[in-house]
């Protein structure tokens, strides 16, 4: 084969991967809804295993921490980490219980494990849930979040699986009175919120 044919050839294929690869596929929002969940819990999951490697007793990271303890001690005023609604959802959590200051038999990264398949549930059941879909395109999914199922608790270890978790009254009073819309769009293996 002459080396402007194989030329041509190597050109067209080229064009056509990239033609393909631009090519756009509707988004599925129930698949893109549980990868974004799975993302989400993902994060908190390897947070917790990096937090629980500095805390371990052979960590160059703890002996930091230990020296810098006294100079940290008096710092106040420092912003809730997460949106007070996700907050007030997520305040069951074993690891909302230890910030709290209670005691536990948990280790760090049990204590992140489980409030990470809690944060789960909430992004995939209360956020992004099917209830909320509002619409749908080729590119983009909108939720509008409706009171019910946003600001219904999330379940608790030990609840029977009738129990339904209550509706936290501020929560909804809120979504009542703003409507609130989170717009979905794939971008790469991920997800991108709009809200």
């Amino acid at each position: 084969m002459g080396m402007s044919r194989l030329l041509v050839l190597t050109t067209v294929s080229t064009v056509a991967v990239a033609a393909a690869s631009c090519s756009t596929t509707p988004i599925n929002p129930k698949e893109v809804a549980d990868h974004a969940a799975d993302g989400a819990r993902e994060v908190v999951h390897q947070t917790g295993g990096g937090i629980g490697f500095t805390q371990s007793s052979d960590s160059g990271l703890q002996t930091i921490k230990t020296g810098l303890s006294d100079a940290s001690s008096n710092v106040m005023g420092m912003p809730a980490p997460m949106p007070a609604a996700m907050t007030n959802a997520l305040k069951h959590t074993s690891l909302a219980a230890v910030v709290a200051g209670m005691p536990s038999i948990m280790t760090t990264e049990e204590q992140f494990d489980s409030t990470a398949d809690s944060l789960k549930v909430w992004v995939r059941e209360r956020i992004l849930a099917d209830a909320n879909l509002e619409s749908s395109t080729d590119d983009q999914a909108v939720y509008l979040l409706h009171p019910d199922p946003t600001c219904r608790q999330l379940p608790q270890d030990g609840d029977p699986p009738d129990v339904v978790p209550p509706l936290n009254s501020k929560c909804v009073d809120d979504l009542t009175k703003l409507p609130v819309r989170v717009v979905m769009r794939a971008d790469g293996d991920g997800g991108r919120f709009t809200i």
